[in-house]
């Protein structure tokens, strides 16, 4: 079987309606991982997002979803720490579940503190978790 890449995977981020939860599921061709609901999904939630309003903004695939580090740290009221906690927790869940790169899941701008997240199909919906 082909290694799994950060690149290839399709993401479905599902939110509760009050934004307490955010379950994530990813696919790899026809492979389902399932990421079920953790707390250092909602920084990949607010990239996806990001990057999805980029995207119907018209923005080039190679411009969308771009925010500065401390911009996202700002709107989701997260300390320096907690959002590289965060970010390490979403690469070691996404390396553990058989991503060959699982730290691709975030990009970053060489010499900037501008990142992304590194998949481009995603989706968001809204429901019951």
């Amino acid at each position: 079987m082909a290694p799994v890449l950060v690149a290839s995977l399709r993401l479905r981020f599902t939110v509760s309606r009050d934004e307490e939860q955010v379950a994530l599921v990813a696919w790899a061709g026809d492979r389902e991982i399932d990421l079920q609901a953790r707390a250092h999904h909602y920084p990949l939630l607010t990239l996806a997002r990001r990057r999805l309003a980029d995207r119907r903004a018209g923005l080039s695939a190679a411009d969308e979803g771009w925010l500065r580090q401390d911009e996202l740290r700002t709107m989701l009221r997260l300390r320096e720490d907690h959002l590289s906690i965060s970010i390490h927790r979403a690469r070691a869940q996404l390396g553990k579940a058989g991503v060959a790169d699982a730290a691709a899941v975030i990009e970053r701008r060489p010499g900037t503190r501008w990142i992304r997240l590194g998949v481009a199909a995603i989706e968001v919906v809204t429901g019951s978790l």
